[in-house]
């Protein structure tokens, strides 16, 4: 992603990145296509936002052929140097040394595919988001849910007395 994919940013509010610079198995002219994402900042989460790291980008790289996120060298990001960087993000979590070796550059998109599935996004505007062809997003997304599975029968019973009419709840009401 160079400087000159940036197509629009609007501080506070969104960026829209043009992706898909090099062809992929489904975009095989690699064309890409243009994304809008939202500033983040507004909502009262704590998430890094894109909107506002691209801006600050913007502030310190001037030339248009210049890699959006550079290394130090200000060099675009080889594909080791990616994994490596996630490996070490692994080992600073606490992930043991034998399990960070087997983390690649492909983890941000399996954890963020996981992510936004756990947090209720829909997998067509996932696989949108990530630009996925395919079904393989199934393989990431399978557990997800399992994140918040001990309330289930809880929100059942919520749900099921929401649903009843006014008269059953207080019926139910007075017996209890």
């Amino acid at each position: 992603l160079l400087v000159r994919d940036v197509l629009d940013h609007r501080p506070q509010e969104s960026v829209t990145l043009h992706l898909g610079v090099s062809g992929t198995k489904t975009n095989i002219a690699g064309g890409g296509v243009p994304i809008t994402l939202a500033c983040l900042c507004k909502e009262t989460i704590t998430l890094p936002c894109p909107c506002c790291d691209v801006g600050t980008q913007l502030g310190i790289l001037k030339d248009p052929n210049s890699p959006l996120f550079p290394t130090a060298q200000g060099a675009a990001p080889s594909q080791e140097g990616m994994s490596e960087t996630w490996r070490w993000a692994a080992r600073q979590l606490g992930v043991p040394e034998r399990l960070a070796l087997e983390v690649t550059g492909h983890a941000p998109r399996v954890a963020g595919a996981m992510f936004l599935a756990m947090m209720g996004i829909e997998e067509p505007r996932i696989m949108s988001l990530a630009r996925w062809g395919s079904a393989a997003i199934r393989g990431y997304t399978r557990r997800a849910h399992l994140w918040n599975v001990s309330n289930v029968t809880l929100q059942a019973a919520i749900g099921a007395s929401q649903q009843r009419p006014a008269s059953v709840r207080a019926v139910g009401a007075a017996l209890s």
